[in-house]
């Protein structure tokens, strides 16, 4: 629905399009999800979400422990956009750093461990 590098916004209308064609009686229950989804993404509210938002809402999506967490999480994400466009955009800067930091350190650290316990 939103290709990396694109300025494209995601829409229920995009959500849509990207995904195979429903059977016309399950047309209303794609029409719904495409809108429940854009209403959980949309974070600016501006009934589309751009490529930030759609990062963050997968990431979630991904790794919350559950509805309700990242319901609190975007909440206050809301509120901190209000006075800060940019403050999503610096979050996910500093994650996909601390995770690439980790991943260097659990690289590491794996090697040692299989070191330690050749002798």
């Amino acid at each position: 629905a939103v290709a990396a590098g694109s300025n494209k916004a995601v829409t229920k209308e995009a959500l849509l399009e990207s995904w195979p064609e429903p059977e016309p009686n399950r047309m209303r229950l794609a029409q719904a999800t495409s809108e429940a989804v854009l209403r959980d993404m949309d974070l600016r509210g501006k009934h589309k979400a751009d490529l930030m938002e759609w990062i963050h809402y997968w990431a979630l999506e991904r790794d919350s422990p559950s509805y309700h967490a990242s319901k609190e999480v975007n909440e206050k994400l809301v509120q901190a956009l209000k006075s800060d466009q940019q403050v999503l955009g610096r979050m996910q800067m500093h994650f996909e750093t601390a995770v690439g930091e980790d991943a260097e350190g659990a690289g590491a650290g794996a090697g040692v461990a299989a070191d330690a316990s050749d002798g």
